[in-house]
């Protein structure tokens, strides 16, 4: 057998192992050279609802692979999922129309472009007129007295610094209630005898102020790397406060009895627990922010009921008609930008029975807290547009 060279082969194989690194290495530059690619798409402004008659300007923002941004907005292909009661246009101005029919609708509106389609979900709701009070700062926290005084926590004044804001009755002229509050201010509730009480977020701590704005009290909490949040104070003193880090719900004695301050009892709840309310009989409402519920406890801490509201609750507040009986619960829902309204079950249903929304409307910015006074109006903070915002009874 006639032995062959190997030269031939391993110069071939030497030649074909070139190739092809300078064809990859050539494919490679290629790449390099050519434009970023579309990642994703973005709609803004991040508004939830529109009400009756409104109109709203999208645009659309394109996100590239290589950390850059563009406009897209005239690029987009704009689509309503209701062209009849909310069309969109080529350039993203939303409308929707004057129909009685059109409240309760969502819409979705999508953007696509590029093979990527982003969408959102748009509530209609009434078209109900309010006045518009301005404040210096980020309102974040609301609550009234019983004699129709509103006070206003605005958790960023000045300088990093919070302040409590106090419009009197019936002149709603805004007034500083007290300028050395702590900062880091969120909630904001008011006892039978106009003491103040004010969650200190980042400190985990709640201050209490007289009825002339001077700091008499601070309690803290059994957990120091808490978050309090929510406040509310029941027909007997007794003062509730959500800690949304720690998952609980505090119960401290009246602070009549306890100037001090006595943790009497607290329980874990499921969620982040974020506004809170109390009705006459004790049965605490908590605003459940992380699965969308409101939480009915019991005086001895039992969950007695609770209901879905789509969104993200950040407030709640009980509406108690001039007979003593409970006709309405208030949630600030901060991701549909809704004031949501809900009514009790009928008379001899189980505790257990959910709620039912009776309506919504637009709270135009982002509401992060809500109160009704004995007269039924409502009252709503909105943080991104330093406004409280007074709905009359709806």
């Amino acid at each position: 057998m006639t032995k062959r060279p190997l030269f031939p082969i391993v110069l071939f194989a030497s030649i074909l192992i070139f190739l092809l690194i300078s064809g990859c290495g050539h494919g490679s530059n290629n790449q390099t050279n050519q434009p970023p690619t579309l990642i994703s798409i973005a709609i803004s402004p991040s508004v939830r609802s529109i009400p009756l008659g409104g109109t709203q300007k999208f645009k659309a923002a394109g996100f590239y692979s290589d950390g850059s941004t563009s406009d897209l907005t005239s690029s987009v292909t704009w689509s309503s999922s209701d062209m009849t009661d909310a069309p969109i246009t080529a350039g993203g101005v939303l409308s929707v129309f004057s129909y009685a029919t059109s409240v309760g609708k969502q819409p979705t509106i999508s953007a696509s472009y590029g093979g990527i389609t982003v969408s959102i979900v748009i509530a209609i709701t009434q078209n109900i007129s309010f006045t518009n009070w301005s404040t210096a700062g980020n309102p974040v926290g609301v609550a009234v007295d019983t004699l129709g005084n509103v006070y206003i926590a605005d958790a960023a004044f000045s300088n990093n610094s919070s302040m409590i804001y106090k419009n009197s009755a019936p002149s709603n002229q805004a007034a500083p209630f007290n300028v050395s509050i702590t900062n880091n201010v969120v909630g904001v509730a008011v006892d039978a005898s106009f003491n103040v009480y004010v969650t200190d977020y980042a400190n985990n701590k709640l201050h209490i102020y007289n009825s002339s704005g001077t700091l008499t009290a601070t309690w803290s909490t059994p957990f120091p790397a808490g978050a309090l949040s929510g406040v509310a104070v029941d027909a007997s003193g007794y003062v509730y406060m959500t800690d949304a880090k720690n998952n609980y719900l505090y119960k401290y004695d009246s602070y009549k009895n306890s100037p001090l301050g006595t943790l009497l009892t607290k329980w874990s709840t499921t969620g982040v627990p974020s506004g809170v309310a109390v009705d006459p009989s004790g049965n605490v409402y908590v605003a459940d922010s992380s699965e969308s519920l409101i939480r009915v406890y019991n005086p001895s801490g039992t969950q007695t009921a609770s209901w879905s509201t789509i969104g993200t609750p950040s407030g709640v507040a009980v509406y108690v008609d001039p007979t003593g009986t409970i006709t309405k619960v208030y949630v600030a829902d901060t991701y549909y930008y809704l004031i949501r309204e809900f009514v009790p079950p009928p008379a001899g249903s189980p505790p257990t029975t959910s709620w039912s929304q009776a309506t919504y409307w637009s709270s135009i910015g982002w509401p992060n807290a809500v109160a009704v006074d004995s007269s039924g109006n409502v009252y709503v903070v909105d943080a991104t547009n330093n406004k409280v915002r007074e709905y009359p009874p709806q």
